[in-house]
């Protein structure tokens, strides 16, 4: 991974085009007095860029200052953190030990210098935690540390071991999961923890889960769910119609109970999952069946969870009265949203039909028609069946538990189609969600697993990698009041027929709901394929405009290939509403050997352009 993170870091270098200043509040600098106006201003050389700045210290012309940025916006404050002339980053890291009051041997403060020249966000509030830090015992803490910076990760223990895992200690999943499973077959008692841990494992490395290995993780999880009195699974299944609704969770419970004792069920964990003994289960549930209903089930969810959930039932329950202002605002508002189109398109033909002529009778406010059409047969049948829309939509715990059996499911492929590859990255992504987000009892996330595993296992060393290798995938900016995202993420390669793991790095234009813009982002991938080798892609989008750079060691070799699909992957782009403006084939062994510029990574990022500041 060091060798993949370097050739990231020099494309996004190379392919940026940017010297503009970036900075962040608190931020130390060097800054240069290039020369002086009336008024106490001056002109300021910060890297590459020179800025007018309004003088509040005896400073000298041609020498340069420590400085720290005391705000950003709507302008940039600057003040001097000391009087004492720098001529030298290693001065400036000298200035900054003495600002804090921190005491640190060569390496560390050529470390800071270095940070500093190259403008990455050091302050005099984390100097501590960075020189801490560093004595972690990493092979490359400089690397860690301004990967973490730059990015702007917490400074904790944890983050560091992350990172450090990610980009110096690079795993193979296949090989870790591998160990895990051989540890978990050897402890004679099994937990409910190990069996969900086994199947989360499996459907990750790429071994693919037989029906019968698959419906035995089911009854241990069922009967799990049982000895505590939950309902998730139980609740699940009638939504997905495996069981009937008219069966009481008592009945459930009970049937389950007295099957188990009669067959008196046992479950064995080996190598390759869960085993137990073949005998039908109750209530007539099938692998297919299951498969089949979770299906349908998943098709059926609408996206935005409560809150379309919420929307729905308010128009349902508005169409059964249509009178008042307030209520056919809201109908014929919500007539002409996302959800209602996707409630629409969850409908059988004919019912979508009605659906249209519903919204227009509100647009045009013809309340009589739509009151006469509503209370006919074909009517109240379109009212039961978005009734019945809404019954079948998961809350929080079932949508979990819908993700895990779906991801398991999702047996691994080696498929060029794009749709199969997305849903094979979704799918890892469900189950190895951050901790932080997911907090299920049923359905614990792979962390939470790996955990408290770690602790009943004799060898808890390859748990505890794999877990720092999940928190080195979910890393991304902490700081929500940055508009600039970053994201990195790690794939095993079993899931898609790689030689090796996939790589992605995604940065890009952060919406409200966290997530990154899909019209305005960046993203890099690392492949190894089975024929063409080593490969980066590395993708812009803006405002919806795509352009590709293709690095590979033979360029001239690639490049009829990849403008042979231009016109295909140019068709597909403009179905999903993007564009596509340009495809380069360059050489991947020009990135490798390139020396790498932090600064100018970070001034990649987000550029401030204000020429107000205050010194």
């Amino acid at each position: 991974m060091a060798e993949i993170n370097k050739v990231f870091q020099s494309i996004r270098v190379r392919e940026s085009g940017s010297s503009n200043l970036s900075l962040r509040d608190g931020q130390v600098v060097s800054g240069r007095i290039m020369k002086f106006f009336p008024d106490q201003k001056a002109m300021v050389r910060i890297g590459q860029q020179q800025v007018v700045a309004q003088l509040s210290a005896n400073l000298q012309a041609n020498q340069n200052y420590l400085m720290q940025v005391n705000q950003t916006s709507p302008y940039i404050h600057l003040q001097v953190v000391s009087e004492e002339v720098v001529r030298t980053p290693n001065d400036a890291a000298r200035a900054l030990l003495e600002a804090t009051g921190q005491q640190a041997g060569r390496q560390q403060q050529m470390m800071l210098a270095g940070f500093i020249r190259d403008q990455l966000p050091v302050t005099q509030q984390n100097v501590s935690n960075l020189l801490q830090l560093a004595q972690l015992g990493s092979d490359n803490s400089d690397a860690v540390l301004r990967e973490m910076l730059s990015r702007n990760f917490p400074l904790t223990e944890q983050t560091f071991r992350a990172v450090d895992q990610r980009i110096n200690q690079p795993m193979s999943f296949n090989q870790t999961v591998s160990q895990m499973q051989s540890q978990l077959a050897q402890n004679a008692s099994l937990t409910n923890e190990q069996a969900q841990l086994s199947l989360y494992l499996n459907a990750v490395n790429g071994r693919g889960q037989s029906n019968q290995q698959i419906m035995a993780h089911l009854t241990h999880q069922i009967l799990t769910e049982i000895g505590r009195g939950s309902e998730t699974t139980f609740q699940l299944l009638q939504k997905a119609g495996v069981i009937s609704s008219q069966v009481s969770y008592n009945q459930w419970s009970n049937t389950w109970t007295s099957w188990a004792q009669t067959n008196q069920v046992s479950f064995q964990l080996g190598n390759n999952g869960l085993q137990t003994q073949n005998v039908n289960l109750p209530f007539n549930i099938s692998a297919q069946g299951l498969q089949d209903g979770l299906a349908n089930l998943a098709n059926n969810q609408l996206a935005g969870g409560e809150r379309s959930q919420k929307l729905l039932a308010r128009f349902i329950y508005q169409l059964s009265s249509l009178q008042g202002a307030d209520r056919l605002n809201f109908l014929a508002n919500f007539s002409q949203s996302s959800v209602f189109n996707q409630v629409q398109n969850n409908l059988p033909p004919a019912q979508q039909q009605m659906m249209q002529q519903v919204a227009q009778m509100l647009q045009q406010n013809q309340v009589s028609s739509l009151q006469q059409l509503l209370s006919s047969e074909q009517g109240e049948q379109l009212i039961r069946n978005l009734t019945q829309m809404l019954s079948t939509q998961v809350e929080q715990q079932q949508f979990r538990a819908l993700n895990v059996w779906q991801t398991v499911f999702n047996q691994p492929t080696s498929s060029t189609n794009m749709a199969q590859v997305m849903q094979q990255l979704q799918s890892f992504m469900h189950l190895t969600q951050n901790e932080a987000i997911i907090r299920a009892q049923d359905y614990p996330t792979m962390q939470t697993l790996l955990s408290t595993v770690s602790g009943q296992v004799v060898q808890s060393e390859p748990f505890q990698q794999m877990n720092q290798m999940l928190q080195g995938i979910h890393l991304s900016l902490q700081d929500s009041s940055r508009e600039w995202m970053q994201f990195s993420a790690h794939f095993p390669k079993e899931m898609f027929g790689l030689n090796e793991d996939l790589w992605m790095d995604f940065e890009g234009q952060k919406q409200s709901d966290g997530s990154i813009h899909p019209k305005n982002c960046r993203v890099m991938f690392y492949l190894s394929l089975p024929n063409l080798k080593d490969t980066v892609i590395d993708m812009h989008v803006k405002y919806g405009d795509v352009s590709l750079s293709i690095f590979h060691e033979s360029p001239q070799v690639l490049s009829p290939l990849v403008h042979s699909m231009e016109s295909m992957l140019n068709l597909n782009l403009d179905q999903k509403g993007y564009d596509l403006q340009s495809i380069e084939v360059k050489p991947l062994k020009e990135e490798i050997i390139e020396s790498i510029s932090n600064s100018e990574v970070e001034q990649a990022q987000t550029a401030y352009k204000g020429v107000d500041f205050r010194v």
